[in-house]
């Protein structure tokens, strides 16, 4: 291989690294802006705001978008140790 092709492939693969790297950076800061939501929801005082914060959160840990029923008990016992005097909304109610 001459010096050129040799350089071309270089090239190429520093790039490959620079998108892996950046896409690694990327899922590394989705993860903690989810996570930094639930965080607060559990802080919070709306149990209903809590259990979609904590499903976004661990259905983007799985990477498939979907929960597993370890997940959603993991969610509904983190919310319920928490929240302890919050309520659950009642959707049916609220549209009376």
């Amino acid at each position: 291989m001459d010096l050129t092709v040799k350089i071309f492939v270089l090239a190429v693969g520093l790039l490959i690294i620079t998108f892996v790297a950046v896409g690694v950076i990327n899922r590394t800061d989705t993860l903690k802006q989810l996570k930094d939501k639930y965080d607060e929801a559990l802080r919070g005082t709306d149990k209903d705001e809590a259990w979609e914060a904590g499903s976004a959160y661990y259905r983007s840990l799985r990477g498939n978008n979907e929960l597993t029923v370890d997940d959603e008990l993991t969610i509904f016992k983190e919310i319920s140790s928490v929240m302890k005097d919050a309520e659950w909304r009642n959707d049916d109610e609220e549209s009376e």
